[in-house]
């Protein structure tokens, strides 16, 4: 169950009203297509999962995987039954996928004691960050500029006084992060 519609292929709206209850509250269906998301495996390699017959709900606060549908819809039954399946266990759960080839493993989060996984990032995410970057460089005078301001005749002598250099971002807020390549 996807929330928006950048996440779905074949993506067909509908008005019917229909809904889904379970999920706190109930939560209108907008839509149906195939729901496509990457996934991290546990040795590192990147796949595209592509689940039909998704529900796009808009109000979700979050995506919902449901491996019984991922196993229903993936077909993954030849040569070997349950290609596709989830594992529990008693610290998260494990994902098998592609006849069993591919395996992802995924915790419990504590405070729910439900498995909870970020999809695998996309050149898509780091080509936006990189034109926002570009964007504001362009566009504000003031956001690469420089933010230490060191003098000469202040730096220590000898060695021994190494210890006593002072942190040059003193007043800068502690979550502030210099923007990539700026200096």
């Amino acid at each position: 169950m996807g929330n928006h519609p950048d996440q779905f292929e074949d993506l067909q709206l509908t008005t019917d009203g229909k809904s889904v209850s379970g999920i706190g509250s109930s939560v209108v269906i907008k839509g149906m297509g195939t729901f496509k998301f990457n996934i991290e495996d546990d040795t590192g390699h990147v796949h595209t999962i592509r689940i039909p017959n998704s529900l796009y709900m808009p109000s979700l606060k979050r995506v919902l995987l449901s491996p019984h549908h991922w196993a229903q819809e993936a077909h993954d039954n030849h040569p070997k039954r349950r290609g596709t399946f989830m594992a529990q266990c008693d610290d998260g759960i494990v994902l098998h996928w592609n006849q069993r080839r591919y395996s992802r493993s995924v915790s419990y989060l504590p405070s729910t004691n439900t498995p909870v996984f970020h999809s695998a990032p996309d050149a898509r995410s780091y080509r936006t960050y990189v034109a926002v970057i570009e964007t504001l460089r362009a566009c504000t005078p003031h956001f690469c500029r420089e933010q230490v301001i060191q003098h000469t005749n202040q730096l220590p002598s000898t060695p021994e006084d190494d210890e006593f250099i002072a942190e040059e971002n003193l007043l800068l807020p502690n979550d502030y992060k210099v923007a990539g390549g700026c200096r």
